[in-house]
């Protein structure tokens, strides 16, 4: 990694999104939510194991008593 490349990495980081990004946990959200819910994730997402969310996603909208779901896994 190039001292330019890790430059970047470091600003990244350091912004007040991607602290938030990181600690935030949506689960106590969804548990929330009282609409129906389409949730759309890719298959080959690096940052977010597709099952794991999903299942998380389908059982947090089941607790929530959601009158409809949908969870279209995108393919590639």
């Amino acid at each position: 990694m190039t001292a330019q490349q890790l430059e970047a990495q470091f600003r990244m980081v350091s912004m007040p999104w991607f602290s938030h990004f990181v600690s935030n946990d949506p689960r106590s959200v969804l548990r929330k939510v009282k609409s129906p819910v389409l949730a759309m994730i890719g298959e080959n997402d690096p940052q977010a194991p597709y099952r794991e969310n999903l299942d998380e996603i389908e059982a947090r909208s089941r607790l929530a008593e959601t009158p409809a779901r949908r969870s279209p896994i995108l393919r590639n």
